[in-house]
């Protein structure tokens, strides 16, 4: 199975979901992540803006549609 960098699930994922979902902040997400230990700010930004769960549903959702895009196109078949 591929991991997260495999199926562009790393900060560029950040990106579109702060470009998506909090584009207000997009530019100081962008800061976060220019430095080391961008996850662990960038969560407890999060958390102060009460948007956690926002970001793991769009983190889920964005996985789910990387891995069944990586099924198709290595010919495995998903049930479900």
């Amino acid at each position: 199975m591929p991991g997260p960098r495999d199926l562009d699930l790393g900060s560029r994922l950040v990106m579109r979901f702060a470009d998506d979902v909090m584009s207000d902040h997009a530019d100081e997400i962008a800061t976060i992540f220019s430095r080391k230990g961008a996850y662990g700010r960038f969560k407890d930004f999060l958390v102060r803006h009460g948007a956690l769960d926002q970001w793991y549903e769009y983190e889920a959702a964005a996985r789910e549609k990387a891995l069944r895009a990586w099924c198709a196109d290595n010919g495995l078949e998903v049930e479900g």
